[in-house]
């Protein structure tokens, strides 16, 4: 059994089955283990001091959770309509890579969506 902390999350190394590393499904394991840890720690964060101790009703958390996660993706595509040049496609690609297969129609967004902060998109629920 493996055993880690969120310190970890970061050194966590995924391998395809002909033993090459897996880089774009590293980036998306360390974006939702940490982010989902930030999440936990200002949900406990609220609940003992805004909340008085009333713990969140598992719908409020998921929606939370789908929330943080709707605003790192909107920080990567702020980031990547910013950056110049030639780096300008090459993050773009990873980000596409990290974040399509977690987006709601994917497949219907248009091949510009990540630079093109006009393009609506969401994270699909329920998955």
């Amino acid at each position: 059994m493996i055993r880690w902390t969120i310190f970890g999350a970061g050194c966590v190394v995924m391998r395809a089955a002909n033993g090459d590393r897996r880089p774009i499904q590293e980036r998306r394991w360390r974006i939702l283990a940490i982010e989902s840890a930030r999440l936990i720690w200002k949900l406990r964060c609220e609940r003992v001091i805004a909340r008085e101790g009333r713990p969140f009703d598992d719908r409020e958390v998921t929606n939370r959770w789908y929330a943080e996660l709707e605003r790192r993706l909107a920080l990567e595509r702020r980031l990547v309509a910013l950056t110049p040049g030639k780096r300008k496609a090459k993050l773009a690609k990873r980000v596409e890579g990290v974040w399509g297969p977690l987006l709601h129609a994917a497949s219907d967004l248009p091949p510009d969506w990540v630079g093109n902060s006009g393009v609506l998109v969401g994270i699909e629920r329920g998955r």
